[in-house]
């Protein structure tokens, strides 16, 4: 155990104390993480590089002091094994890419994300709650400034042509999309800050009403990509974290507001384009669509296995997704890097419900873990239908979704003693007695 890191386990039993150092590296790794919706082209379509990632790397650069591999392996060693696993399986396949420089821009957010995901859980173990909320609240922010970029690129656009242009080339590519991923990929990424504003809500209380106006804006954005596959991953989610708190009727009328928010938006775009787009995905889209990519993907799959052809290799060679993690994985970082993911997700939602049981039986709250557990659930399901993994945004807002799930809602559930109201929050002795 080295001397920092011998500090790094003393402040973890002692009170949570945070300089203002600690706070001007959590304001600069939250610029880059709020600024990640934006993007600069590099070296023609060779890389899409996102504006936050350098402000990322500067900010870990500037934090090296509190960066404790050693504590946070002791703390989670599974975890951690896993994550770093599933890192290396992803960095070496770049041995095998075609076209190692488009995939390196994606793997340099990986490594930049896992030395995030270790300064976090450190953080976590020594600041104290109000460090959970923060990031909780960054991911919020950063999800709201992606749906609002979203939002405007695509108002913008519409200026210049109509609307039924616009969403006849949601489903061929075009004006329902930013430089880094299309319409559906931009629905996906916007999942975790949703639980963001989720988890801020669930730890404080009194924020309640800023977490449904940031949730509500980015549902709009969802909305206004026509994403299905993202919609039900949140309705999966919802349903999810209504069943662990026993809260249907919370549950019901989530998914009646959903309902009139939906039919607000379909009366907004006006009939006419509101049938083009049921014409369109009875037509041409859909699930079917997804079949046949799975059918493409399983070929790919006997074609190349066991040799990966790199992250990121299926566009480069097939000109094609398989649109499901399962078999991208397997084609791009080989069956080994699969195992390792599906090992990391597997025991984070371990541990999430291990801490959950401990924390019930002492009589704390366990919703920030509900929602954390119902946001794997969620994840799964959309990389079952998407592929969105490939962009930087989302790469990154999965490494900060398991740094506060795997350690931030442990503290904040045993932190948190104040009463909680608000309409994400359930009421009631279940909390005690289950």
């Amino acid at each position: 155990m080295t001397p920092v890191e011998t500090r790094a386990e003393v402040a973890s039993a002692m009170t949570p104390v945070e300089t203002r150092a600690d706070k001007a590296r959590d304001a600069i790794l939250g610029i880059g993480v709020v600024s990640l919706t934006f993007s600069v082209a590099l070296m023609g379509e060779t890389g899409i590089e996102s504006v936050g990632m350098p402000v990322l790397a500067f900010g870990l650069l500037a934090s090296t002091g509190r960066l404790w591999p050693g504590f946070v392996r002791r703390r989670h060693p599974l975890v951690f094994d896993l994550a770093l696993l599933y890192l290396c399986c992803v960095i070496l396949s770049l041995f095998w890419s075609k076209n190692p420089l488009q995939a390196g821009w994606r793997v340099a957010m990986h490594v930049v994300g896992f030395v995030l995901w270790i300064y976090l859980v450190g953080a976590f173990a020594t600041r104290g709650q109000a460090v959970v909320r923060r990031w909780a609240l960054i991911l919020a922010l950063s999800g709201v400034a992606m749906a609002c970029h979203f939002l405007g690129n695509l108002l913008y656009l519409l200026l210049s042509g109509s609307i039924e242009q616009a969403l006849v080339q949601r489903y061929s590519g075009g004006l329902m999309s930013l430089q880094w991923g299309a319409s559906n990929t931009v629905a996906a990424a916007l999942i975790f800050p949703i639980l963001g504003a989720m988890l801020l809500a669930t730890t404080h209380p009194r924020a309640w009403r800023l977490c449904v106006a940031m949730a509500a804006i980015m549902l709009l954005a969802i909305m206004a990509t026509m994403s299905g596959n993202a919609l039900g991953s949140l309705l999966i989610a919802g349903a999810v974290y209504a069943a662990l708190q026993r809260r249907l009727q919370a549950f019901v009328g989530a998914v009646a507001v959903f309902g009139a928010m939906a039919a607000l938006f379909a009366w907004a775009i006006g009939g006419d384009a509101f049938d083009l787009v049921m014409d369109i995905r009875s037509g041409s889209s859909g699930y079917r669509d997804r079949l046949d990519l799975w059918r493409r993907g399983w070929g790919y799959l006997l074609q190349t296995f066991p040799k990966p052809i790199g992250f990121y290799g299926s566009m480069h060679r097939f000109e094609v997704s398989s649109h499901n993690f399962l078999f991208s994985y397997v084609i791009e970082i080989g069956a080994w890097g699969l195992a390792a993911f599906i090992g990391l997700v597997a025991a984070s939602w371990r541990e999430l419900h291990r801490e959950r049981r401990r924390i019930i039986a002492a009589g704390a709250p366990v919703r920030p873990l509900d929602v954390c557990l119902a946001g794997f659930v969620a994840m799964l399901v959309n990389i079952s239908f998407e592929d969105p993994q490939y962009t930087q945004p989302y790469i990154m807002y999965f490494w900060l979704f398991l740094a506060i799930s795997v350690a931030g809602t442990v503290r904040a559930s045993v932190d948190d003693g104040a009463p909680a109201t608000g309409p994400f929050v359930a009421q009631g002795p279940h909390q005690s007695e289950r």
